[in-house]
């Protein structure tokens, strides 16, 4: 099969016919300004080839009405080596071997594209003529500064989010092919640059008020405290650094009580002098999170007001105003509630004590009046 007419022909050989390959024809193409050429159904035949092992391509020629013709060419690399799984979260991946010819053992060694060492992958002998390599990180642990044990991989194995990786085959001991595959790009925190913003009602002493919201219209993936009392505890800014750059500017307020400056994943409600905040937004990982990068610029001052008679430590008159950024991964069923009023706060959490420690005692803080912070 060299050439195939899809204007004055509807099937190869006349056999197989183009519409069973999913390939439009005849005068479903002919005079018509676009048409989609899909040869998905076409590139496993590569393998029925007696030499299907390299580089094939698929030439593609459209001649228009004024007899002006454009050449595309398509190229697909058939190889022995298929990338079959790649599972983010746990850093694994399976990559199936086809030899061309019979062989007794394989060997597959994989490695970063900008790395220098060869990593080795785990081979086993599916016993029908073909092999499955097994990519799998190498784990450490340590312990925390909380006493517990955590695990961080070798990032020189395994695979990971958004990376380019080489690999090379040898089957009896002789190199059979080398190549290379990427992986799918990581997970993108909904609205991190901080760029969408709408307005949300919240209860005021009389009435309400359209505050900032730092999401866009129909999201609620982030909040604030904002309501219709302290009505900018978080807005949008793009006064950054001396570049227009959007961000979410966090300040706090004397009213009554020191409102912080906050923003956070979850939801908030206002209501009759007390706030309820439910912490956590539900969010899929496809990819296991390596880092949590921050741009922040921060004015800060003393501590002028501690209102409290049972202060955090740290937050006494004239010690310097502290600004927190934390994430916390956690596997909860549910967002976790803080209600905090005039008289108590119940339901706080500190992820530094871990993310299940909760008190319930009535503590006011301080917060830092940040100039900004985009994640």
């Amino acid at each position: 099969m060299q050439n195939l007419d899809l204007v004055h022909e509807t099937s190869i050989a006349g056999s197989i016919q183009y519409k069973d390959l999913g390939l439009k024809c005849g005068t479903e193409i002919q005079y018509t300004k676009s048409t989609v050429f899909d040869i998905t159904k076409l590139v496993p035949m590569i393998a029925m080839l007696p030499d299907a092992i390299g580089n094939h391509v698929f030439k593609v020629s459209v001649t228009d009405l004024a007899g002006q013709t454009t050449v595309q060419d398509l190229t697909f690399h058939y190889g022995q080596v298929t990338l079959e799984t790649a599972d983010l979260w746990q850093n694994t991946a399976t990559l199936k071997i086809v030899p061309s010819a019979t062989a007794a053992s394989a060997t597959l060694e994989y490695k970063r594209s900008t790395d220098d060492a060869w990593q080795q992958a785990t081979v086993s002998d599916n016993g029908d003529g073909t092999f499955t390599a097994a990519i799998e990180p190498t784990w450490s642990s340590s312990t925390n500064e909380m006493g517990k044990t955590v695990y961080e991989p070798d990032y020189a194995t395994g695979v990971f989010a958004g990376t380019t990786y080489d690999y090379r085959l040898k089957l009896d001991g002789t190199e059979k092919e080398t190549g290379r595959f990427t992986t799918a790009k990581g997970d993108v925190i909904p609205n991190a640059d901080m760029s969408e913003w709408s307005t949300v009602s919240r209860a005021g002493l009389s009435g309400s008020k359209d505050v900032p919201y730092p999401n866009k219209t129909g999201d609620s993936f982030w909040d604030c405290g904002n309501n219709g009392i302290t009505t900018d505890l978080c807005s949008s800014t793009t006064d950054k650094f001396g570049a227009a750059v959007p961000a979410a500017k966090l300040q706090s307020k004397n009213m009554f009580v020191l409102a912080a400056g906050n923003l956070f994943t979850g939801s908030f409600n206002y209501a009759s002098m007390t706030g309820t905040v439910k912490f956590g937004s539900k969010y899929t990982y496809t990819a296991r999170p390596k880092a949590l990068r921050v741009k922040y610029h921060a004015t800060t001052g003393d501590i002028d007001i501690v209102r409290s008679q049972n202060p955090a430590p740290g937050v006494a008159k004239g010690d310097p105003d502290k600004c927190r950024i934390f994430v916390a991964i956690v596997d909860w069923s549910q967002p976790h509630t803080v209600v905090s009023g005039t008289g108590s706060t119940t339901g706080a959490w500190d992820p530094a004590n871990g993310a299940d420690v909760v008190s319930e005692a009535g503590k006011s803080s301080a917060t830092a009046r940040c100039g900004s912070i985009k994640a």
